[in-house]
């Protein structure tokens, strides 16, 4: 069996952002959320979506995704302006389900 290439981060998030949209507008609203953080608590989403949705649209672009992704990367203090440690912790659950599929694919 041959081994997937690793994909960065930023291929990462651009994937699983696409594989919600499934309208292909470039945006996505609370029920994708939903599905991009499949198994995160309510108030946790309910929070991410107050940081991403900035212009109070109901819906967020990749590029505000990769946003606060890349500021919760590289700042790690609980800040949810800039760091949600919501972001993390669904991250970091999210990680491991992508890890178990890759293993178990």
């Amino acid at each position: 069996q041959t081994a997937r290439p690793k994909m960065s981060a930023i291929d990462e998030i651009r994937q699983r952002f696409e594989s919600v949209d499934e309208a292909g507008s470039g945006l996505v609203g609370y029920e994708g959320l939903c599905k991009l953080y499949d198994g995160a608590e309510k108030s946790d989403i309910d929070q991410l979506m107050s940081i991403l949705d900035l212009d109070g649209d109901g819906k967020f672009s990749y590029m505000d995704l990769l946003r606060v992704y890349t500021n919760a990367e590289q700042d790690p203090t609980p800040n949810a302006a800039s760091s949600p440690v919501v972001l993390r912790r669904t991250e970091k659950r999210t990680r491991s389900m992508v890890a178990d599929e890759v293993d178990n694919g």
